[in-house]
């Protein structure tokens, strides 16, 4: 439910590039960049058209973790590893809707201890709703 433009593909490189200039290419492979989805925070009640786009001009880019009362504490916080801290956040609660990598990225992870991210899981879906997945 996320769609990938090029423009996504370019920023996703580009950041990784920068992360890999910022804490040098030994431990670049200690971080990925992510891509967060966010929503707009459209008044429940309004479905937007051309004749209720107005409504549209005072909303604000959302992620889901916050429309929960109360918010999710720290749901977007400043990555914790200096100098990436002054540019990046990370969420808490790791949700994404997609991950991107760089072929290099998967090969070091191929080789990291305990890492399984190169092996690919069917993941089962949940008995009454099987399009949701039942883990992770």
């Amino acid at each position: 439910d996320i769609r990938v433009s090029p423009r996504t593909v370019a920023a996703y490189l580009t950041e990784t590039e920068r992360v890999k200039e910022l804490v040098g290419p030994q431990k670049a492979s200690s971080f990925n960049v992510g891509v967060v989805r966010y929503e707009y925070n459209f008044p429940p009640d309004i479905i937007i058209n051309d004749k209720t786009r107005h409504a549209t001009q005072n909303v604000t880019r959302v992620y889901w973790e916050h429309a929960w009362k109360p918010a999710i504490p720290k749901s977007v916080d400043a990555v914790p590893q200096k100098p990436l801290s002054d540019s990046y956040v990370h969420m808490s609660n790791h949700h994404q809707g997609m991950f991107l990598a760089t072929r290099e990225l998967l090969l070091a992870w191929k080789d990291r201890s305990g890492c399984e991210f190169n092996l690919v899981k069917n993941r089962p879906g949940l008995k009454n709703n099987p399009g949701q997945p039942a883990e992770g």
